[in-house]
């Protein structure tokens, strides 16, 4: 099965230097405004990057699930009794994600179960009876950034809540990776 890993397109020649792949963009996704509510009976799966992208050069695109344009749009992922694998992306709006069982992996588990968020400007609020995994928070605006000409920004409400006894950050990220 071939997965979608588009995402954003890096490198253009205007500030923010990235744009939506409207053409191709994979997960269930918006690329101009708009809600995207995924409201699940067993486990809600993702495409993430892993290191096998990285290699790839697939990692780059940012792919996931989400609101991805600049215009307002909100995320809400919920499971009931199950767990919530993958990236989900918010480019302005808020976002919940609410699991019956756990987010993401322990840090031995398989790599392509982890969890991510991607946040440029708005929030998100994390919620799971189970554990939670955070492999990493990112934000489009400085993933890639190649020279110190722009910025990594964040807008003027940004925010990340995660809830629960047990969060672990397992940082293993592409981005760790990329050097």
């Amino acid at each position: 099965m071939r997965v979608n890993v588009n995402g954003y397109i890096f490198g253009q020649n205007a500030p923010p230097y990235y744009r939506v792949n409207t053409a191709n963009l994979g997960g269930i996704s918006t690329a101009a405004g708009g809600n995207v509510t995924i409201d699940a009976g067993r486990d809600v799966i993702s495409y993430l990057p892993t290191q096998t992208d990285f290699n790839d050069n697939n990692s780059r695109f940012d792919g996931g699930t989400g609101a991805f344009g600049s215009q307002p749009g909100n995320v809400s992922i919920t499971t009931a009794g199950r767990n919530v694998y993958g990236h989900f992306v918010l480019a302005n709006g808020f976002g919940t994600i609410t699991a019956g069982g756990d987010i993401g992996v322990p840090l031995l588990g398989a790599q392509s179960q982890d969890f991510a968020l991607s946040l440029i400007k708005g929030g998100w609020t994390v919620t799971a009876v189970g554990n939670i995994y955070v492999q990493d928070v990112r934000n489009p605006n400085g993933i890639f950034k190649r020279s110190a000409t722009f910025p990594a920004t964040l807008g003027t409400i940004t925010l990340i809540t995660i809830r629960r006894l047990s969060v672990i950050f397992t940082g293993n990220s592409v981005e760790n990776h990329r050097r």
